[in-house]
């Protein structure tokens, strides 16, 4: 045996070759021998250890502990363990009593340390791990089934069980597919197997083959119908199959994975990804020292590069800096790493030149212990940005320009109604500049009963409404003028506008025409249904006036009824007249220009004039004498002198003098028989020299709202340009106006027309006729008129009566035939005759003058005609040479 020191040398070198810290200690604590591992953990020499307390050698906390756990150990003489983390390992302790040669007495302590972190750690991540694998077991989304020679699942996880909304319990003992939820199943009440294409089902001829072949299938794809929530659906499995053998009978272990669902997690992952790299912000990731590990493909077609250009080189190389303009890519790298993130504006030079600036945001990764593993930079290209800032500069300036150069108005109004801006027009428009208008409100200049209106829509657009107004405001200079405004609002810290801003424009002349249209169009509508009542009229006038002509032809001069007849005449010439004027007045009527006298026709119409101007107006005529006569229509020339007179008495008012003056004047051009004038001069109020140049406009009028239409004037210089002459103006405010008309003068005294009363009208009328009338009066009127002369007459009361006539009996020599009648019209049933050569010429008689633009030629006889007119329009349509045989009164053919 060794010598005492030599075993403790050797004891103490075995000592210091282990990883566990030992030590030996006194009774009272006294280190009495340590290994070289104990001396470190003290962070001592091992001969500063021994022969101190070993409490003395530890911090206070553990010194305290190490020194009850001694005590503890020497009273009980049983061994004291504990473990201890507070240097940031794991250290179990132990201390172990020894006891003396008597075997009862401790003496002495064993103290052993041993760093045990490894084992802590290793036994935490196997927990973990067996956690991990506990929960991928729980929630693996593999099913699992294990089936019998018979198919029967004697086993299935709960994935299995859930595809046919079973437990697993549940999805035991059923066949194949009843188990794992596919409905060819329930085709047939024997269940799997047995449905109308179980024979073709690739899972059960794969689990067949298993079965009788001994084969294993692996990634088989499969397709079942099977019942979801949102109705039956083909869920695609990947089956793998094996046999297996338990307590000594053969299954078929089978996996299916539900790989509809694994492909569209897949389709969704590749989709992010490609969303990823699609993003159009650059994402680029260095490592702490600022080379490049990934850059995704905005980064790429930002600087044109591929990505294996940049990846793995500094990123001041690779994404390149102005240092003129933004931070440079090594002052960002510097900041991130000294403050955890950076943010601001960096200009990246490409390799071809170009510029590009960037905003970009940096930040320090760092792992799952929060040690700093690189860093991330995304950028976001804000050149265009930039560029859209300065054009956004520059549209503000054209808007200003636009504002001052708008010719529509704009106002700003704030939330009490009053201006905070308004452009130039809308300056000019209400007479006020911008300082006169600035702070006032706006419903100052509003005419009565507008401000209630404005401020109801001012409180819509204030509330972010947009809103329309139409209101009437006077303008500085006293006019009033009809406005549209359109307003919106713009948004300030509370829901309601801060300030409405409003266009607006100048309705006034608009609303003007507005009116003048619907005067217009009641006109229209007068008028046609004057045209209406003059048609029927007419055709009534045709025949009083041709029985009663028929009847004077019949009676001797001498007989006391001539003169009642005549009356009877008369009255209907006088009818005939109004209704000539009904037709003027709804524009049907053709002019029919004679021969006429100013001086007779002005004295003739004194007598109704005297009625119309009343006891306060003085009339007074100045007729020249020797006045040359002119060729005008009789009934237009009546009413553009009514007109005339009309216009005078208004401006006139309560009364005053009227003056109609004729007289003699050259021609315009110096040449022919010269002109005649007729004037008619009033001392009213006149007429401003503004509105002098417009009186000859139609609707125009200076009358007042609801009290002339505007047409008197319009319509008496279309009746003189009508007649070959024209028609003037002068006037002076507060004196009078007086308006002359011109009329070019007449070769002759006589009427070149023709008189009926002249003619033959007691002549033969050798000849075929077809009379076509809707009115039975007028058609026995005509008829009887003919025949009476010995004509061989055929009558029809509509067009389409007349075209069977004339296919029977035609042709004929002469068609009369009224132009307007049910269905078709008198113009198109002569088209027809003539296209047939069933006609020779045509005599249009009408209530009103309404020939078609395709109307056949013809004479044309006014209703209501005398019987002496009904006989020349058919003598001229027969020509001259027509035979003329004087006939006996009261003759008939």
């Amino acid at each position: 045996m060794a010598p005492e020191p030599e075993r403790a040398d050797a004891l103490l070198m075995l000592l210091d070759g282990m990883d566990e810290a030992t030590a030996l200690l006194g009774v009272d604590g006294t280190v009495l021998m340590a290994n070289a591992e104990c001396a470190r953990r003290l962070g001592r020499p091992r001969d500063q250890v021994i022969g101190r307390d070993l409490c003395d050698l530890l911090p206070p906390d553990a010194a305290a502990l190490r020194r009850r756990l001694i005590q503890e150990c020497a009273l009980s003489g049983s061994p004291v363990g504990f473990t201890d983390a507070s240097s940031g390992r794991w250290l179990e302790h132990r201390i172990v009593p020894l006891r003396g040669a008597d075997g009862v007495k401790v003496d002495r302590f064993a103290v052993y340390s041993t760093d045990v972190t490894e084992r802590r750690e290793s036994e935490r991540e196997r927990a973990a791990w067996n956690a991990e694998l506990e929960t991928i077991h729980a929630n693996s989304p593999m099913a699992v089934v294990v089936l019998d020679a018979e198919r029967r699942i004697v086993q299935a996880n709960r994935v299995a069980a859930k595809m046919a909304g079973l437990t697993p319990a549940e999805a035991c003992g059923r066949v194949g597919g009843a188990g794992i939820g596919c409905l060819n199943s329930l085709h047939d009440p024997r269940g799997c197997g047995f449905g109308p294409t179980c024979d073709r089902c690739e899972l059960r001829l794969a689990l067949v083959s298993v079965f009788e072949q001994g084969v294993t299938v692996e990634g088989l794809p499969v397709v079942l119908p099977a019942a979801t929530p949102d109705g039956p659906t083909a869920r695609h499995l990947l089956v793998s199959a094996a046999p297996i053998s338990l307590a000594g009978a053969r299954h078929v272990l089978v996996s299916l994975q539900d790989i509809t669902r694994l492909r569209r997690a897949e389709e969704d992952i590749a989709f992010k990804a490609m969303a990823l790299d699609q993003i159009q912000d650059r994402v680029t990731a260095t490592d702490l020292e600022g080379r490049i590990i990934y850059v995704n493909n905005a980064t790429c077609r930002s600087l044109k590069a591929r990505r294996e250009d940049l990846v793995g080189h500094p990123v001041e190389t690779a994404l390149g800096d102005d240092p003129s303009e933004g931070a440079t890519q090594a002052e960002i790298v510097a900041r991130t790493l000294e403050e955890g993130h950076w943010d601001g504006v960096v200009v990246n030079r490409v390799r071809d030149g170009s510029r590009s600036i960037l905003h970009c945001r940096t930040s320090v990764m760092h792992n799952g212990r929060g040690v700093p593993i690189g860093m991330c930079g995304i950028a976001t290209d804000i050149t265009e940005a930039k560029r859209r800032e300065a054009r956004l500069v520059e549209s503000e300036r054209c808007f200003r320009r636009l504002h001052e150069q708008l010719p529509l108005g704009y106002f700003g109004l704030d939330r009490d109604g009053c201006y905070v801006d308004a452009n130039p027009a809308w300056q000019k428009l209400v007479g006020l500049g911008a300082a006169e208008l600035e702070g006032r409100p706006f419903t100052d200049r509003l005419a009565a009963g507008q401000a209630e209106r404005f401020e109801l829509a001012r409180q819509q657009v204030s509330a972010g409404a947009q809103e329309q107004v139409e209101i009437e405001l006077h303008t500085a200079g006293g006019q009033l003028v009809t406005v549209f405004c359109a307003g919106r609002g713009s948004p300030g810290d509370q829901d309601a506008a801060e300030v409405s801003h409003w266009l607006a424009a100048d309705v006034s002349e608009r609303r003007r025409l507005e009116s003048q249209l619907r005067q217009a169009q009641k006109l229209d509508a007068l008028g046609r249904l004057a045209a209406g009542v003059a048609y029927d009229f007419n055709n009534q006038l045709t025949v009083i006036a041709g029985y009663c002509d028929l009847l004077l032809e019949a009676t001797p001069q001498d007989s006391p009824l001539r003169a009642a007849m005549e009356q009877i005449r008369r009255a209907s010439a006088r009818a005939s007249a109004t209704t000539c004027q009904l037709l003027a007045f709804s524009r049907k009527h053709e002019l029919a220009p004679r021969e006429v006298d100013l001086n007779a026709a002005v004295s003739e119409l004194l007598h109704p004039l005297g009625k119309l101007l009343g006891e306060a107006t003085h009339v007074r005529t100045e007729l020249s004498p020797r006045l040359r006569p002119v060729r005008v229509d009789p009934g237009a020339l009546q009413q553009a002198v009514f007109n005339l007179v009309i216009n005078a008495r208004d401006a006139m008012g309560s009364g005053g003098s009227l003056v109609l003056r004729t007289a003699n004047g050259p021609a315009a051009d110096g040449t022919g028989l010269g002109c005649v004038s007729l004037t008619v001069e009033d001392s009213g109020q006149g007429i401003a020299p503004e509105d002098l140049e417009h009186v000859f406009e139609p609707f125009f009028t200076t009358k007042g709202e609801g009290r002339g239409t505007g047409l008197g004037l319009s319509m008496v210089q279309g009746f003189a340009e009508q007649s070959g002459g024209t028609v003037g103006i002068r006037s002076q405010p507060g004196v009078g106006t007086a308006v002359t008309l011109t009329l070019p003068a007449t070769t002759s005294s006589a009427d070149a027309g023709v008189d009926p009363e002249a003619h033959d009208v007691e002549c033969r009328l050798d000849g075929r006729f077809l009379v076509v009338e809707d009115s039975e009066e007028v058609r026995d009127l005509v008829s009887s008129v003919l025949r009476r002369r010995s004509a061989e007459v055929h009558v029809a009361s509509s067009a389409s009566e007349a075209l069977e006539i004339a296919a029977a009996v035609g042709p004929f020599d002469v068609l009369l035939t009224d132009l307007v009648m049910p269905g078709m019209h008198g113009g198109e049933l002569a088209a027809r005759l003539l296209a047939a050569g069933r006609l020779g010429s045509i005599v249009y008689m009408s209530g009103y003058h309404d020939l078609q633009a395709d109307t056949p030629a013809g004479r044309l006889l006014a209703k209501p005609f005398k019987v002496s007119e009904l006989v020349v329009a058919v003598q001229q349509a027969l020509g001259e040479s027509s035979s003329c045989v004087p006939t006996v009164p009261g003759g008939s053919a």
